[in-house]
């Protein structure tokens, strides 16, 4: 009796042995299987790429394996983008056991943006210190709105550098050659080049404010961007900061032209006539026309 019971335990045990020997052996291999599972084949789909193609886009990916059950597709946008500058989005679809298709699409652009060159005799600080990087509120107050007209009189006579085709974030990826169907920036202060974002937003803060614009008839066919200055070359000429609320001041110049037309009188030419509008200072300097 008692070697039966005894053969029962050690079958207990035995069997208990076994099964945890299977559970560890099975979590070895899945462990095994999740570590080893590198994504080591790439498809990959390009649309309107500029600075790069298929091929060099799955080399760079095979040079950085990611593991088929870790795939972070926010990390890796992220990395692509840093590495080809002229990528806008992409999207990933990871087949098991080991293939990633990748499709990506080019940068759409927004803006064509010319370089105002300063060589030669245009020198825009020179007319318009308030250009300076740390010119407090009260140099820019001070500055005439007719020193704006002598920079806009020199830069249209300046020579143009290269026309290049950014997007909404900046970014410089493009150089345009031929006709061009974008609005069209004039810019000054910023070197302009292949692969560099245009800071401060200034891309972005533009297209808001001809949006804007637009929506009450203000043409925006003429930009230019001075320093934190968005002049748009129009009748009545306008003025905007960017680095101030832009809502508030493009609300102000809406009630401005309102106010105006209100108060024009329709049998006398040139009645209310406004030439320009500087909204960059709490009371916005408005000049008539004679």
């Amino acid at each position: 009796m008692r070697n039966e019971e005894r053969k029962r335990r050690l079958k207990k045990i035995a069997l208990f042995l076994i099964v945890v020997l299977l559970v560890f052996g099975s979590l070895y291999a899945i462990i095994t299987l999740v570590i080893q599972a590198k994504v080591t084949n790439f498809e990959v789909k390009a649309t309107n790429l500029t600075c790069t193609d298929q091929e060099q886009i799955a080399q760079f990916l095979r040079s950085n394996p990611v593991n088929y059950f870790s795939i972070n597709q926010g990390k890796l946008n992220l990395s692509l983008r840093e590495k080809f500058f002229c990528i806008g989005r992409s999207q990933f679809k990871p087949t098991y056991p080991d293939k990633l298709f990748v499709e990506v699409w080019g940068r759409e652009g927004a803006f064509a943006v010319t370089e105002i060159s300063t060589e030669g005799n245009f020198n825009p600080v020179v007319l318009l210190p308030d250009l300076l990087p740390n010119a407090t509120e009260s140099t820019q107050a001070v500055a005439p709105v007719k020193l704006i007209d002598d920079v806009l009189k020199e830069a249209k006579t300046a020579s143009e550098s290269a026309t290049f085709l950014v997007d909404n974030e900046g970014m410089v990826f493009d150089r345009l050659e031929d006709q061009i169907n974008f609005p069209k920036i004039l810019i000054l202060g910023i070197k302009l080049e292949i692969g560099r974002i245009i800071p401060d937003n200034t891309i972005e803060k533009v297209k808001d404010v001809s949006g804007k614009l637009q929506a009450i008839n203000i043409p925006t066919d003429n930009l230019y961007v001075l320093g934190d200055k968005l002049i748009i070359d129009s009748s009545p000429r306008v003025i905007i900061s960017l680095n101030k609320r832009l809502d508030y001041q493009t609300a102000s110049l809406q009630l401005i032209l309102t106010q105006a037309k209100m108060n024009s009188d329709p049998g006398k030419t040139g009645s209310n006539n406004i030439e320009s509008i500087d909204l960059r200072f709490d009371k916005p300097v408005i000049r008539y026309g004679k």
